[in-house]
């Protein structure tokens, strides 16, 4: 039985998140965190674990411009994560539809 395509993307995000969460928690590089696991993760999910730290800046900024009665700094850790998740996909990922 074929797998749905959309459920393969929503479970690399879930990893995704979770590769970030665990990288932010322990004060760790996400790419480190990413080839530190013992099975590697799905190719979508390390794109945007990697993704979100190296365009980490920009994205923080944009979020930072956008939120309003919220800092960064302020938001709990799983919503700030998928905040850069997202912006991360809209802004970098070619793939993913913008609305544009």
């Amino acid at each position: 039985m074929a797998q749905n395509p959309g459920s393969t993307r929503r479970q690399a995000r879930e990893r995704a998140l979770g590769l970030l969460y665990e990288a932010e928690a322990k004060g760790r590089l996400a790419g480190v965190v990413v080839d530190d696991q013992p099975v590697p993760p799905d190719p979508f999910a390390v794109d945007v674990a990697r993704g979100v730290e190296e365009h980490r800046a920009e994205i923080d900024g944009l979020i930072r411009r956008f939120a309003r009665g919220w800092s960064l700094e302020r938001m709990p850790m799983v919503d700030r994560l998928l905040l850069q998740m997202g912006s991360y996909e809209l802004l970098r990922r070619t793939d993913v539809p913008t609305g544009r």
